[in-house]
């Protein structure tokens, strides 16, 4: 088998299926099934190639068929079925992936694997759960006789494994009895079973989004049982938790890296000086601040920053202890088991048969609901096994669950409504399933729904269930709250553009490093809220980085009229005056700055460069004087050295440049010492000959 070329192919018709072009579908279908050597197939392929033969002959007649569609529709469905068929085998015949192993195991074992037999016989859970997974696409029959046997009387934790295995199988091969199977298990009166259903369903549509509107009436039915259950805002909370999955890795990366270590330390940020000749472009000017007309609906924070509250992180429902499970999951041989990593956390588990039970300081902890199924098993696994620190560690976590205060471990649990419940369950199953799909060692990538677009509320299967305006209103303002900022974009433009909206359209393509199409929609918030003091001003700071100075004094001589006296403003304008040659209107900006904040170094430095700049050399002097005397940056350093020179005091200059490059810690004097300045000094009358000298010189 060519292996290349069978994912190539495979690609091929998924292409295919997505645009309806059936006659591409059939042909390279049948090349996949002859790089498996696979004729069982030929027979229904021919059958499609022939019924569609005939449709084409019909439509190049011009005879009217108003089911065509329809007869289309129906061939794409048979392809994709054989096409999720073929790929289960190619996944066999691989033989390499987890996949191939438990299937090969399932066969050579000589245990039922016929739904009607296991139904009627007593089988572990566990191969319940690979049988579900590798098995064939189910019939009719299969789907109605599990439900029936799910519903009546399977335990919980082999209804559990069902459901996972189902959801699993979904991930490789698209079968759309799988799929009705789960959705019928979200009418399941059982918390647990409803909330593993609803997060198979959604990540099946999620990997299946392609193909799903070919099924219209699997639309139909998952509309009805959400309507039935009223599951909108348990479907939002869904979809938030799978947008914070996202941040996983780098929240444990930060964790890592950054939170633990500064606060094992104590480190304290600094404050660094501003530099710059008159360059307002540093971060006291351009900070992105975030409306503060925005703090309603908590736009105020962004997951992730550093030394963000541990417990505030978790009780957003971020994943914070993937880092703390992940080398135990990678170590024991317990985790090389797939359905571990979804069996539901007990202490009769078949592999714990005479190991240490745990103390009930660990029960009481698993019962607080902070810990998904498998990272109870990691924890359970290193007490076990660490016989030597179980003392110590059971005293420890007494410790710890004595202690009083919000949110600690032996507190007793809070009494949740259902839909609590159920939110509750979902968050935990997601980082289940989340880990399984990022640690276990065996995992065929191409099935991990989250290297896919998790945004489901913008498939077409599922936009009629978020018709609602406030919902989507409400996972716009989240994304845009937690960082998300190319989905806030997405979604806010899917809402009514009113001002608040285009100002975080705005905001978010800013942060994506889209400034000019962000000007364009913060004139339009503008437009539809004059007076807004933080629109202008986003205005003001994005045309300035453009270098459009005449555009940004537009919007700052506005702000002016309701912020006279802001330190910012003033500067920014002053800024913006010099640019475009305005000397009187700057020095008038900078003496108010200067007079009104008397300790503030970025009036003084800016007056001393437009004195510079206007030739008023002695009045540089003196600026520069009193800069120098104030812990001075290497650019007031390289400034003073410019003023110095232009006045013929050139040992002055000299040392002036000698500090500036000593507070760079140059060994070296760089050949662009000059660069940035050169069109200046020219004007002040330095030559190239006076710049190779004065290198020579420094050198």
């Amino acid at each position: 088998m060519d292996k290349v070329t069978f994912i190539s192919l495979e690609k091929e018709v998924s292409e295919a299926l997505s645009k309806g072009r059936l006659g591409s579908v059939i042909a390279a279908l049948r090349s996949m099934a002859d790089c498996l050597s696979c004729v069982q197939f030929n027979d229904a392929l021919a059958e499609i190639n022939e019924g569609y033969s005939f449709l084409l002959d019909y439509y190049k007649k011009g005879v009217e068929d108003p089911t065509r569609q329809s007869h289309i529709n129906n061939f794409l469905r048979r392809a994709l079925l054989i096409k999720s068929q073929l790929h289960r085998m190619y996944l066999i015949a691989e033989g390499t992936s987890h996949f191939a192993v438990v299937q090969k195991t399932v066969s050579r074992l000589n245990l039922p694997t016929a739904l009607s037999e296991m139904c009627k016989a007593e089988v572990s859970p566990r191969w319940w759960f690979e049988v579900i997974w590798t098995g064939e696409v189910w019939t009719n029959t299969d789907r109605e006789l599990l439900t029936e046997w799910i519903e009546q009387k399977a335990d919980d934790i082999t209804a559990l494994l069902v459901v996972s295995g189902a959801t699993l199988s979904l991930m490789y091969q698209f079968d759309p009895n799988r799929l009705q199977f789960l959705m019928q298990m979200m009418r399941s009166p059982r918390t647990s079973i409803k909330a593993r259903a609803l997060v198979g369903v959604i990540l099946a549509t999620i990997k299946n989004k392609d193909v799903l509107p070919l099924f219209p009436e699997l639309q139909s039915q998952l509309e009805l049982v959400v309507e039935e259950q009223e599951l909108s805002s348990t479907l939002l909370a869904l979809q938030m938790q799978l947008l914070l999955s996202l941040n996983t890795l780098e929240i444990e990366k930060n964790l890592r890296e950054e939170i633990i270590p500064e606060m094992m330390k104590h480190v304290k940020n600094k404050t660094k000086d501003l530099k710059g000749n008159f360059d307002l472009s540093e971060d006291f000017l351009n900070e992105q601040l975030l409306n503060p007309e925005w703090e309603s609906d908590g736009a105020a924070s962004k997951l992730g920053e550093k030394m963000r509250a541990l417990s505030e992180m978790q009780h957003k429902g971020a994943d914070i202890m993937l880092g703390s499970f992940k080398m135990l999951k990678q170590s024991y041989p317990f985790f090389s088991v797939a359905a571990n990593w979804f069996y539901p956390y007990t202490t009769s588990h078949p592999e714990f048969n005479g190991k240490p039970t745990l103390p009930d300081t660990f029960q009481q902890m698993f019962a607080r609901g902070m810990m998904c199924e498998s990272d109870k098993y990691s924890l359970h696994l290193m007490f076990t096994n660490m016989s030597q620190m179980q003392d110590a560690m059971s005293q420890q976590l007494s410790a710890a669950l004595g202690g009083a205060g919000e949110g600690n471990w032996g507190n007793t649990p809070q009494t949740l409504t259902p839909q609590e419940e159920l939110v509750a369950a979902i968050r935990l199953y997601v980082q289940d399933i989340y880990r399984y799909f990022k640690l276990f060692r065996h995992l065929d990538t191409m099935a991990d729904p989250f290297l896919d677009d998790v945004l489901f509320l913008k498939y077409a299967v599922c936009q009629s269930i978020f018709a609602n305006e406030d919902l989507q209103s409400d996972l716009a303002n989240f994304t845009f709250k937690e960082g998300f900022w190319a989905y806030a974009l997405e979604l806010y433009k899917m809402l009514p553009k009113t001002a608040v909206h285009h100002q975080k359209i705005g905001y978010s393509l800013q942060q994506l490093g889209h400034l000019e199409e962000a000007l364009t929609h913060y004139e339009k918030a503008n437009l539809l809220q004059e007076g807004s003091t933080w629109t202008l001003r986003q205005l003001g700071n994005g045309f300035r980085k453009l270098g459009r100075y005449a555009e940004a004094l537009r919007y700052y001589e506005e702000l002016e009229l309701a912020q006279p006296d802001d330190e910012k403003l003033l500067l920014a304008l002053a800024e913006c005056y010099l640019e475009t040659k305005q000397y009187a209107s700057a020095f008038d900006k900078l003496f108010k700055a200067d007079y009104l904040y008397p300790n503030g170094r970025l009036a003084l430095r800016a007056l001393a460069w437009c004195s510079f700049l206007t030739e008023k050399y002695d009045k540089a002097t003196d600026y520069y004087n009193k800069i120098l005397q104030q812990n001075p940056t290497s650019a007031d350093c390289l400034n003073a050295g410019h003023n110095a020179w232009v006045q013929g005091r050139v040992a002055d200059a000299l040392t002036y440049y000698r500090q500036s490059l000593s507070l760079t810690k140059c060994d070296m004097v760089p050949s662009d010492f000059f660069e940035k300045d050169k069109a200046i000094l020219h004007d002040k009358g330095i030559t190239e000959y006076d710049l190779s000298l004065m290198l020579d010189a420094l050198a």
